[in-house]
């Protein structure tokens, strides 16, 4: 069984600050994260 997430349009601020947090701490950490919230987000 397949699912499609959706975020409410006001998540998107949230998950930049994620990334600055990230970032912040370890590069490859952040792209980390983009990359599997990338994978769990396409169709």
């Amino acid at each position: 069984m397949s699912y499609k997430l959706i975020f409410h349009p006001d998540i998107h601020p949230e998950i930049d600050d994620v990334l600055l947090k990230y970032e912040a701490l370890n590069h490859a950490l952040a792209l980390d994260f983009e990359s599997e919230l990338k994978n769990a987000t396409k169709e």
